[in-house]
């Protein structure tokens, strides 16, 4: 994802832009975008700085803790990035990470901010819906398609020597 800061007339100002799953040059592994990812971002400026904040949002596509099928899901991070036009100015901020040069052009490539901003909004078991039933641990059927006719569990029988000491 990149704007041309130069072209920006005044500020702040808001911008929205969208790119289309086919342009977005990121991957992350085990994610499909189902259509694009979306930015919402505020700009500031200042003599030698800008400073942007906002919200990446996409619509994906994971794999089920539960059930291992297909979860379509929407995710949104935010994303706060600070750009320098000063070469070597960087030092000055605490948390570079998060601090980008950039050349006299002033197109900022902001494409890495945004994969790093999705894949904090992953959750760590995605599910296909809240009532996923998962999958049989005897058969390994998916218990959200067919009732599973496997007997159910007698207990763990780690314990039965304990049974007869009280």
């Amino acid at each position: 994802m990149k704007i041309e800061l130069k072209e920006i007339g005044e500020f702040p100002v808001e911008v929205s832009i969208f790119e289309d799953k086919k342009e977005t040059k990121f991957v992350i592994e085990g994610l499909t975008l189902v259509d694009g990812v979306n930015a919402h971002l505020s700009i500031q400026q200042t003599d030698t700085e800008y400073y942007l904040n906002g919200v990446c949002t996409a619509d994906v596509e994971l794999v089920c803790a539960r059930c291992l099928e297909a979860a379509k899901m929407s995710l949104a991070g935010e994303i706060e990035i600070i750009v320098i036009r000063e070469t070597g100015s960087a030092e000055r901020f605490e948390d570079t990470d998060d601090v980008i040069e950039i050349d006299d052009k002033e197109i900022l490539d902001f494409s890495e901010q945004v994969r790093q901003a999705l894949l904090a909004a992953i959750p760590l078991k995605p599910l296909c819906s809240p009532a996923c039933l998962g999958l049989c641990p005897t058969c390994g059927g998916n218990r959200n398609t067919s009732p599973c006719v496997c007997p159910a569990p007698s207990g763990d029988n780690r314990w039965d020597a304990l049974k007869g000491l009280s």
